[in-house]
């Protein structure tokens, strides 16, 4: 063996980096490593049976790599190509026929740069009740000493009607997630937006490991509902642990929906298990299949495995009915083994029975949207429509606890209210049915444990007869008055309200909103901010929702 690539006892090698191995010498390349062939053995356990050995055409060239996803996070990785006891007839050779002596290495994969794993509310979340706290979570433990402060800050949340004296920010004890709350609620029918280590914040969020998160890289807006507080999921801040098999499809007409073309490939079999908010993260994760093989969860953010097929026969035969245990440990707690029976029938593909109406939405009038029926529905199984225009917000959902707006799987039809839907513009819905066969609360603490068999049907949805899209804003006449506050003047379409966006250069990809201008019935209207101007330059642009 003339080298390895990483070297022996290398420490915070990417995970994405696989095991190059070169010999000096041309060697038999009809077997390569493999843990069930007895020449390769690694640690962790079950490495060896999911780790893939190729040949390089030049003969002398070995690459380790696993199967499914890149190394796990935090770990040593030792291997060892032909261990003891490996036989003869299975061991690796050089070409001429001498067998390989027992050679063997190991690295230790690292941290790396932070990364934001899941933030809640989700991007474009409508409807967020007021009493919603923004919850960060983040792949690694963080520094908590350094909470959000300075010009600009570290967290940067803004939104109309806001006074950042209201926000507090709470790091969890294990460091992965901040919380950040805003006292006595955000404000109602407001866009909230929010930046990790925006540009030029003096103190960045950094790892435990002292590597900061991405600047300008993490950034996102959510709306809150107008009507205030309304209950929370109890279930938000709780980790996850879980399987399922979804089938995705799309309606363009009135005929039987089919796979989704825009996927390439669009049915999928998930396992996942995610660290609770505020309780002790998972550490490792590993899914023993029915047939006993047994595969390491990647960690981004969460712990999943993730496979994807042209066909639902495909996708069955590969992840059919049967054992999928689940096994887990969180820091200071025993190893959590999770046996889920996938074993009930899948949903049937849900159908809009009213495509052609469905195109030719009266946008002023409330518009009852139909399907046909989910049949077999049980008590834990569920049903959710979603419709977002085309920039990507969601305009409509359900169930909707804050509207609200109830959904029961026995339904067949939902109201979706009248000036949902703009003329002009085309939406995207998707209606979803979930047959559950498994939904737990109680097996561990703040943890709950699903498993679901999905098919969905994404279809498009147009109005008419209603207001259509707002003109472009046409700003003029900037003055800077004797209180150094910015003031210009601004023309779009008569009685519409246009959102006041702000940000200190033309290229900047966050823009806080700082106001709102209200045109009059001439479609003209005047605007002044409400904060000084600093040192820097300002520049502005009015949008509608």
């Amino acid at each position: 063996m003339i080298s390895v690539t990483p070297a022996d006892g290398s420490e915070d090698v990417a995970i994405s980096t696989p095991v190059v191995i070169v010999f000096d010498q041309d060697m038999n390349t009809t077997l390569a490593p493999f843990g069930a062939l007895g020449n390769l053995a690694m640690s962790p356990a079950n490495l060896a049976q999911t780790t893939l050995g190729t040949w390089g055409d030049d003969n002398r060239t070995l690459t380790l790599q696993p199967t499914f996803g890149p190394w796990p996070l935090n770990v040593t990785i030792t291997w060892t190509l032909n261990p003891s006891g490996v036989n003869p007839f299975l061991a690796l050779k050089s070409a001429s026929g001498t067998q390989l002596a027992t050679v063997s290495g190991s690295f230790s994969t690292g941290v790396g740069a932070p990364v934001l794993g899941s933030v809640s509310p989700g991007e474009n979340a409508q409807a967020v009740p007021t009493n919603t706290p923004i919850v960060f979570r983040f792949n690694q433990a963080m520094k908590k000493s350094e909470l959000p402060g300075g010009t600009p800050p570290t967290v940067l949340i803004t939104g109309a009607g806001m006074d950042p004296a209201n926000l507090t920010y709470q790091w969890a004890a294990d460091g992965r997630s901040l919380t950040c709350t805003y006292v006595g609620g955000f404000p109602r029918s407001t866009v909230v937006s929010w930046a990790l280590n925006p540009p030029g914040a003096p103190v960045p969020l950094e790892s435990e490991s002292g590597k900061p998160l991405a600047s300008a890289t993490y950034f996102g807006t959510f709306t809150t509902a107008s009507t205030g507080e309304c209950n929370v999921d109890p279930l938000a801040t709780w980790g996850t642990y879980g399987v399922t098999r979804r089938g995705n499809y799309a309606q363009t007409s009135t005929a039987n929906p089919v796979p989704d073309p825009e996927y390439e490939a669009p049915f999928a079999f998930t396992a996942v298990i995610s660290s609770p908010a505020l309780g002790a993260p998972v550490t490792a994760a590993s899914l023993e299949f029915p047939d006993g093989t047994i595969t390491n969860l990647t960690s981004f953010g969460a712990f999943s495995f993730f496979a994807t097929f042209d066909t639902e026969e495909e996708l069955l035969e590969s992840y059919p009915d049967g054992v999928y245990t689940e096994r887990f440990t969180q820091t200071g707690l025993p190893e959590r083994v999770v046996p889920i029976q996938a074993g009930v029938e899948f949903p049937p593909v849900p159908k809009i029975a009213n495509f052609t109406e469905a195109q030719s939405v009266p946008s002023t009038q409330p518009f009852v949207l139909r399907w046909e029926a989910f049949t077999g529905a049980g008590g834990d199984d569920f049903i959710t429509l979603f419709i977002a225009d085309e920039a990507g917000p969601v305009v409509f959902q359900a169930p909707n606890p804050c509207v609200p707006i109830e959904l029961k799987p026995t339904d067949t039809s939902v109201v979706v209210p009248q000036n949902t839907l703009q003329t002009g513009r085309t939406y995207f819905a998707e209606l979803m049915f979930a047959k559950s066969f498994l939904f737990t609360t109680n097996a561990f603490p703040t943890m709950y444990g699903f498993g679901f068999n999905f098919r969905s049907t994404r279809f498009p949805m147009k109005a008419e007869g209603g207001v259509g899209p707002a003109d472009p804003a046409v700003l003029s006449n900037v003055a800077v008055g004797d209180n150094d506050r910015i003031s210009f003047d601004l023309e779009g379409s008569p009685a519409t309200a246009y959102k006041i966006q702000r940000a200190d250069r033309l290229t900047a990809t966050l823009w806080p909103e700082v106001g709102t201008a209200t045109t009059d019935a001439a479609g003209k209207a005047e605007f002044e901010d409400g904060q000084a101007l600093g040192s820097g330059p300002w520049f502005y642009r009015a949008v509608t929702p």
